[in-house]
Parts: structure tokens; C-alpha cells; sequence
């Protein structure tokens, strides 16, 4: 009988043994480069045609890497603000500046050192805050 290594053989094992983390992993691992080239082909139907198709492509691909991806920093940004100032001012200027001030509120901590432990059921001589740095 021949084994399966696929990742589609993996999901579904992991599902049937109840590994529901590894199982997430898999379906954004499958999911996630599909949605990414189906946002990257609705930005660029919806921005003008006269604008030049080699700066628009990317720019396209690059923003909907940024709203697909499941682990974004405000500063990937900057790919796409970079393929964007080499069109004129169109519609996706707002959008884009939009995700940059979602991204940086959602990642900014307010100046606070935020105290969750790494492991809620770590053992009790692990002192290991998250962004502690110590």
C-alpha cells in the first residue's frame, strides 16, 4: 500500500488522532496562498486599467499578502507603500493606509510590558514573561 506524505494526508490524520492546533496549521497552510491570489486578483481588477500593469501586480500581491497572511507586523507594509508610490494616487492609497494604522494599533502596546505568561501551565520556576525581556 503506498503511503501518503501530502499535506492533504497529514490534515486529515491529524484530524481523525483530535490535533486540532496541527490541524488549523494545515488548513491556513492550504487556505492561505489560494485566498492570497484571490484577493491579489480582486485588487487588481478593481484598480484602473490605465494605471501600468507591472506596478500594479505586484502591489496587488503584496496587499493581499498583508490582509491574507496569518502573522502580519506593521512594517510589511512597506513592500506594498513601495510598489504604491510608483502610481498615481488611486483608490488602494486609502485602503492600504488604513491596514498600516490597523496593523500598528493592533501590535502597539501602549507603552506597557504586557505580563502573560509564555505557558499558562508552565511549570512554577519558569518566570518567562512575553516581552519582558530578561
Amino acid at each position: 500500500m503506498k503511503e501518503k506524505f501530502g499535506t492533504r494526508a497529514k490534515l486529515i490524520e491529524a484530524g481523525y488522532r483530535g490535533h486540532g492546533p496541527y490541524v488549523a496549521f494545515l488548513f491556513f497552510r492550504l487556505v492561505a496562498p489560494v485566498a492570497m491570489l484571490v484577493v491579489a486578483w480582486l485588487v487588481y481588477r478593481r484598480i484602473s486599467s490605465d494605471q501600468p500593469r507591472e506596478i500594479v501586480a505586484p502591489f496587488a500581491l503584496t496587499y493581499a499578502w498583508i490582509l491574507v497572511a496569518p502573522w502580519v507586523f506593521p512594517w510589511y507594509t512597506a513592500i506594498a507603500w513601495v510598489a504604491l508610490t510608483q502610481v498615481p494616487r488611486n483608490r488602494m492609497t486609502r485602503w492600504l493606509t488604513i491596514v498600516t494604522v490597523l496593523l500598528a494599533l493592533w501590535h502597539s502596546s501602549g507603552g506597557q510590558e504586557n505580563t502573560v505568561p509564555v505557558a499558562l501551565n508552565a511549570p512554577a520556576h519558569v518566570t518567562t514573561v512575553v516581552g519582558a525581556g530578561r
